[in-house]
């Protein structure tokens, strides 16, 4: 799950990743607050406009029992979601599953235990702003700025970027696999293989 604001409003999006590694959108809708409720209702709109789409009661349910990881970020409204749908699944299971009070303890963790993967891309950026600024009062202190001219319009020094930036971007271009249609990575990768 995922949220962004665009042009004011909040969007919620949900990606289910299937056995065989296919990516598919699952929800996307307006999201009136950041609530960690808010969120799991919206799931449960969802779910049952699965099952009203199949024409199935019990679609959305099967749908809920496959769910075994989630990734968010480290909000606390993420981590009281996860929370909030843990319990959901929990709650679910006993209805769909025929055997469940037959089940052993660790037979129905299988069933509703869901892992909680956290992405880090928010930290890493912040933390880049943070070296960003501080490799620039860096360079301005210590390095000449025609010394760390761009490398890659020619026009000097852009006072807005470290110079660790500019070369960082300039061999991510040159060697990775979609940095630029103008890169080497075909011929980078073959040095590398032979």
């Amino acid at each position: 799950m995922d949220e962004t604001t665009k042009y004011g409003q909040q969007y919620l999006s949900t990606t289910i990743r299937t056995a065989d590694g296919e990516t598919l959108v699952f929800l996307m809708n307006e999201k009136p607050n950041k609530s960690a409720q808010t969120t799991l209702d919206i799931l449960k709109e969802e779910l049952a406009d699965a099952d009203r789409a199949s024409g199935r009661p019990d679609v959305a349910h099967h749908i809920l029992l496959q769910i075994k990881s989630t990734m968010s970020d480290r909000a606390a409204t993420e981590i009281l979601f996860n929370k909030l749908f843990q319990a959901y699944k929990e709650e679910i299971c006993p209805k769909v599953i025929g055997n469940w009070t037959a089940l052993n303890g660790n037979e129905k963790l299988a069933w509703t235990q869901v892992e909680n993967f956290f992405c880090s891309l928010h930290l890493l950026a912040n933390f880049a702003e943070i070296i960003s600024e501080c490799m620039l009062e860096h360079e301005a202190g210590v390095a000449m700025p025609e010394q760390l001219g761009s490398l890659i319009d020619q026009t000097g020094f852009q006072s807005n970027e470290a110079g660790v930036y500019r070369v960082i971007r300039t061999v991510a271009k040159c060697f990775a696999r979609r940095g630029s249609e103008f890169g080497l990575y075909q011929q980078w990768r073959l040095f590398w293989e032979h």
